[in-house]
């Protein structure tokens, strides 16, 4: 039972390994090849990089957007007059006539 035990426990730190393990294709097999991998990840980076920072202008761009639409929505209130008072209740009574079909 022991020996099966150690079996399987072998066994799965085998197929652990192979699951980490690059797949061959990934795996660099001359000087060249890490060149080509160097410089297909430095490209990579760089395009990173760039969406990262055309990402953060615009948020900047928005937050000064949204600023300047507060501070507008607030100047705005400040000029805008009172709220008009509640009609009084109409002094005529009820009309007698149905309502309109229109």
């Amino acid at each position: 039972a022991q020996v099966r035990l150690r079996r399987a426990e072998l066994d799965a730190q085998a197929k652990a390994r192979e699951a980490m393990a690059p797949p061959p294709a990934m795996t660099p097999r001359s000087a060249g090849d890490l060149e080509v991998l160097l410089a297909n990840m430095t490209k990579a980076h760089a395009q990173a990089l760039q969406r990262a920072e055309a990402a953060e202008g615009k948020s900047r761009s928005l937050h000064r957007e949204l600023e300047h639409t507060k501070a507008a929505a607030e100047e705005a209130e400040a000029q805008s007059p009172p709220p008009a008072a509640p009609l009084p209740p109409s002094p005529l009574p009820p009309s007698p006539l149905p309502p309109s079909p229109l």
